[in-house]
């Protein structure tokens, strides 16, 4: 999964990603809080804030996230970085 997670992420509306993420971070205490952000590059990041904050580690790290303050951030690439540029003719 590692690796592999955020891609899965990519085109979910919101509401379908947090229900992921609760299913997912139910094992590790339930999920409190989940935002959203977009970058200028058209990424969207995912701040997660568990119930139990110190499983955040374990989970962030399955996710292939990083820590941000007193949330975990699991970036989801754009959908244009998901289609490869066709060679012109």
């Amino acid at each position: 999964m590692r690796g592999t997670f955020d891609k899965r992420l990519r085109g979910l509306s919101e509401t379908e990603i947090e229900k992921v993420l609760k299913e997912l971070c139910e094992p590790f205490g339930g999920l409190k809080k989940v935002t959203f952000a977009s970058t200028k590059s058209g990424d969207r990041l995912c701040f997660v804030q568990l119930t139990v904050a110190e499983n955040q580690t374990h989970l962030y790290s399955i996710l292939n996230g990083f820590s941000f303050g007193d949330s975990f951030v699991v970036r989801i690439p754009s959908e244009r970085e998901a289609s490869p540029v066709a060679p012109s003719a």
